[in-house]
């Protein structure tokens, strides 16, 4: 069994990660809007 330390070092630098997570808030966004827009 691993330990968390090892996982932490494997990780995407931060940029990588606060990149990926403005990407998807963006997306859901998106998402957000189109489904406000569709007639219910």
């Amino acid at each position: 069994m691993r330990h968390v330390a090892e996982y932490l070092t494997v990780l995407p630098p931060k940029e990588v990660l606060q990149n990926k997570l403005h990407d998807a808030i963006v997306s859901a966004r998106h998402r957000l809007q189109a489904s406000k827009d569709e007639p219910s």
